[in-house]
Parts: C-alpha cells; structure tokens; sequence
C-alpha cells in the first residue's frame, strides 16, 4: 500500500511537471500591480457574460478578464457571514473582517454574532490599507481608478476610515489629503469652482488646442469635448417627436422623460445649464418647468437614463454624445438627436493639484493626455472628441461644424452651481409634494 502511495505522488508530480510549461510562462520582473475590484461581480455574471458573448460570436469563448483569474476568495463581515460593499472592500485592504458600512476601521465587539476574535476597545480605530502601506511604508506610487463616485464605499476603503460608508464628506476631505498630483478628468465647472486647489498650467502642445475647449490662464487642461443630446426610444416615438430642448417642456412628454439628479450627475448638471441657455429665458422658470415635467421620475444616475429609455421606461432622456453612441454600437434601439435651439460641448479635463508633491511627474501626466496619439485614440475607440485641432473627428461622429452651440458660459455655471441645484431641489420636492 505504501509502495502505492508512493508511486501515485510520483504520478501526480510527473503531471503537474509536465502541465507547468503550459500554464506557466516567463513574466517580466513585476513593475507594477492593478488590483480590480468588479463590485457586485460574481461568478454567475461572469458566467453569463461568457455565454452572452459567445452568443453573439461562436467564436469568443472567453472574456478579457478570464486571463486574470486563478482563485477565489470568501469574504464575510466580523459579525454576518454577507458583507456589503464597505466591509468586503475593507477586509481585502486591510485584512480585518469589520460591520456593515464600515469604512477600513476596527469594528466594534459583538460578543453575540461575531465570527470572527474582536477586541474591545478599539472600536473604529483606522486600520492602514494596503494602498496606505506601499505609499508611505514602501515609497511606492499609488492611485484609484473609479467609474463611481471617488468616495463610494469600495474606493474610499483603499484611502479612508470611518465607522459609515455613508459619511461622503468625511470620505472625500481624507482622500483628498493623500498628497495629490493631478485631478484628472470631471466636468470643468466642478474645476472652475475650486480654482484655489489647483496651479495654472500650460501644457506641453496648448498651441494645437481648440481655443474653444482651453482656459487662457491655465487652470486646467481639457481632455475630450461632450456634446449633449437627446435620446429617444424608436419604438415608442418617431425622428420627428423629438427634436429639441423644447420637448423637455411639453405636457405630452410629462412622466416620460428620463434624467438623473444634476446634483450627483456632472453632465445632468450641465445638461440642465445648457438648457436654459438654449431657450433663452428666465433660467428658474425653465428649470420650473422641467421639473414639473418630469412628474417626480427623477433617476439616481446618468448610467439610468440610457436604460430607462432603450428599455421603454421613458420615453426620451438627456445625456451626452459618447454615452448615447457607446450604447447604439451595443445594439440598443435609441435615436439620437441634436437639439434645434443649440447645445454644449464642454469639455471634461485635469488640472494640477495645488502642491502636488511629484509635480513635475504631474505635468508629464497633464502633457500626455493631449499628445497627439492620446488625442487620436479618443476618436478611434472611445467615441470622444478630440481638444486638439491636428487630430480629426473620428467616422462616427458628426462634424462639430454641423452643431449648433450655445454659448455655454463655464463661469456662470461654476459661480451659481448650488443656486441652480438648490432651485432644482425645490422646484422637483414642489412637484413631488403636489
């Protein structure tokens, strides 16, 4: 029997030998990590996303990020065997099992339904994050990459601590102090309003830049250019139900328009803004009137609008011209309109951050998103347009030269953004009320 054992480990060891030079291959020594983080993304949706794409293509067995994977791991709360975003986040940053809602700090005993040793008395004490740790213990460069709000509960638990995922203005002030180099992305208006944190810079190639799309002192460096549009669902109405900011008015569409709170949304906001310019009245009357229109359907993200509308639960929507064309590729059975009275085209850019600590990295950074193959690729892949006058528009998009503009003042809007969110809030919570 032992003779048995022996020669089966001997087998095993042959094979897995044998399979090494398959599954394993010479790497580069490791430079640099990306941690992903697909929130909410678990086996099932991989699975069917899997299937979903070879459905479309026989072809595509896989996904891009079937590469990447070699293991799983379990998570769980110190006190629930199922976490929400925060304490799963935290526990992979810090290596503790905390509560719900908390935010990378020690969670507080509960002798009653912990599963997990917790020590009392060091309730919500900070826990250093793994971020944390190669930053200031290892000397290493560090970032976060979000396509949510930067202080939503999964990145804020990379940079911050506190007892509730829902303490935002906490979350933000402690990221915002992680020694920042560069402010990248975001609608300029949000820049505008907090010129004091950043330095004027003149990029590298500001002389192949539309002036259109550029601020002559510096203060930030546009990126890509984001005309607004109109969406409307094909099945419900036809090309000539929908053509301009006007229909955003009109008692026929009242319940059926989709548009997400300009308060959490940048573009919602400047769509807004754009609006009242084009219709070139008393802003609070237009902005009234709006809101009545939407009959208390105001929607919780930009991303919503587009599945309201392709989905039939609105009529039309608001949004900007790279979302819209993005989910037309992908098969969604939307048009898109340019509004008759005008639109904007405000650019989304970065800015150098007031005593940026690698500012000479920062500005690199600043001339490398308007080089000319960055600006290129916009077009190409992204369905963005691009800031520079050398580069031109991609085949999908419309030449700006065909769109009529309004004059989107950036200051005003920087100067009045919570007077204008706060005639909002009032106006939709009038309605809501009635």
């Amino acid at each position: 029997m032992k003779k048995s054992a022996i020669l089966l480990l001997l087998l095993f060891a042959a094979l897995a030998a044998g399979a090494q030079p398959f599954y394993r291959k010479p790497v580069a020594p490791v430079r640099n990590v990306i941690v992903m983080i697909p929130d909410g993304t678990s086996t099932s949706v991989l699975a069917a996303a899997r299937w979903y794409k070879f459905y479309n293509d026989p072809s595509q067995r896989t996904l891009n990020l079937d590469s990447c994977l070699c293991g799983l791991v379990g998570s769980f709360s110190s006190d629930s065997p199922i976490p929400c975003s925060a304490p799963a986040m935290s526990a992979y940053m810090t290596g503790m099992p905390q509560q719900a809602g908390n935010v990378s700090v020690y969670p507080a005993a509960n002798p009653a339904q912990d599963i997990v040793e917790v020590e009392s008395g060091r309730a919500c004490q900070p826990l250093a994050t793994l971020l944390e740790a190669a930053k200031h213990d290892r000397g290493k460069a560090a970032g976060l990459v979000v396509t949510v709000d930067f202080c939503h509960a999964t990145p804020a638990a990379c940079a911050s601590h506190h007892y509730s995922r829902h303490a935002y203005p906490a979350l933000a002030a402690q990221m915002a102090a992680n020694d920042l180099d560069v402010m990248f992305g975001g609608g300029v208006e949000g820049l505008a309003a907090y010129a004091d944190c950043f330095t004027p810079y003149t990029a590298r190639d500001a002389d192949k830049l539309d002036a259109r799309f550029s601020r002559a002192d510096g203060l930030w460096t546009p990126f890509s250019t984001l005309p607004v549009v109109l969406i409307y669902n094909n099945k419900l109405l036809s090309a000539a139900r929908v053509t301009g900011w006007h229909d955003l008015l009109s008692p026929a569409f009242r319940g059926h328009i989709a548009f997400a709170d300009p308060e959490i949304s940048g573009s919602c906001f400047t769509s807004l803004v754009t609006m009242t310019a084009a219709l070139g009245n008393d802003w609070r009357e237009d902005i009234r009137s709006f809101a009545k229109n939407l009959d208390g359907r105001q929607l919780d993200s930009s991303g919503a609008v587009l599945d309201q509308v392709a989905d039939g639960g609105a009529w039309l929507g608001v949004t900007l011209e790279e979302t819209a064309l993005k989910y037309v590729s992908g098969g969604a059975d939307v048009g898109i309109v340019y509004p008759k009275e005008g639109t904007s085209a405000v650019p989304d850019a970065s800015a150098l951050v007031k005593g940026a600590p690698h500012e000479d990295n920062a500005k690199k950074f600043l001339d490398f998103t308007v080089s000319q193959d960055v600006q290129r690729l916009l077009g190409e892949r992204f369905y963005r347009r691009s800031v520079r006058t050398d580069v031109p528009t991609g085949e999908s998009l419309p030449d700006l030269e065909r769109i009529s503009f309004v004059d989107y003042d950036v200051d005003w809007a920087s100067e009045n953004r919570e007077g204008v969110l706060m005639t909002w809030a009032f106006c939709l919570d009038e309605e809501e009320t009635a």
